[in-house]
């Protein structure tokens, strides 16, 4: 399996780059780490934005507010550990079913979680909140948890070629200024403290970044049995990237209103 680790990049760029490797022709079996250059809101493809949050208070924060291909609820990524996983159809080292693929990412990381002492589990309940779809405060079945809390979650888009999976791990707090902009619903900061946390606030000792995409890297290695290959994006892939850049830029994809 290819690794791709990215690094920092705008919310634009991090969706374009996964919606490249995913549309390609040919799909190559690929696991991308990556991290966000400004604090940003990603929302699922089905998710009203205008109506969820305040667009024109998070745009003078500077955060960044980008709609996924795939589905779910909001996400904070400031402080989150980020992945995608794209797998060509009928690859075979993962369950092809949607649920059991999410159960099977979901086991594995857990796995790689406990191996450095995190207590981790996968969720046995499903969302809470049918209204405020907001991906922390929903835990799903196979969710991870820590101390009955969500701390991670996955999000899918299927093709007739590939499935593209995309899922975040909350590692610390999102910053007081930019939690409160998640929703226009004033709840939703209870809900948070309530329903969701992050990897370090559960732990006597902090865990760096590193570490942490370290365990999900031997977890979905042992548990896929494949060996993960550095490697960077090809050239066709890093060409159509920059292409729909432009679409996750503009107002048209991200504001539109199902």
């Amino acid at each position: 399996m290819r690794l791709l680790k990215t690094g920092f990049k705008s919310a634009y760029v991090n969706m374009a780059m996964d919606e490249s490797v995913f549309r390609q022709l040919l799909v190559v079996p690929t696991l991308r780490l990556y991290q966000w250059s400004r604090p940003a809101f990603s929302f699922g493809y089905f998710q009203k934005i205008n109506e969820i949050i305040d667009i024109s208070a998070c745009q003078k924060r500077k955060i960044e507010l980008v709609r996924r291909i795939t589905g779910g609820g909001t996400v904070i990524h400031s402080r989150d550990v980020t992945f995608s996983l794209t797998i060509p159809k009928g690859w075979g080292y993962l369950p092809d079913g949607i649920s059991s693929a999410h159960q099977a990412i979901s086991e594995y990381i857990v796995n790689g979680l406990n191996k450095i002492g995190v207590e981790a589990y996968c969720s046995k309940i499903s969302a809470i909140s049918k209204k405020l779809n907001i991906c922390l405060i929903n835990p799903v079945k196979y969710d991870v948890m820590i101390n009955g809390k969500k701390v991670m979650g996955i999000a899918q888009r299927r093709s007739k070629n590939a499935t593209l999976y995309q899922g975040y791990l909350a590692l610390d707090s999102p910053s007081e200024i930019i939690q409160p902009l998640i929703s226009r619903e004033p709840k939703v900061a209870r809900l948070l403290a309530n329903n969701s946390t992050e990897l370090n606030s559960q732990l006597t000792h902090s865990l760096s970044r590193n570490q942490v995409e370290k365990a999900i890297l031997i977890g979905l290695k042992d548990g896929i049995g494949q060996d993960m290959i550095p490697s960077e994006l090809s050239t066709n892939e890093t060409k159509s990237a920059f292409e729909l850049e432009k679409k996750y830029r503009s107002n048209q994809w991200n504001f539109r209103d199902y």
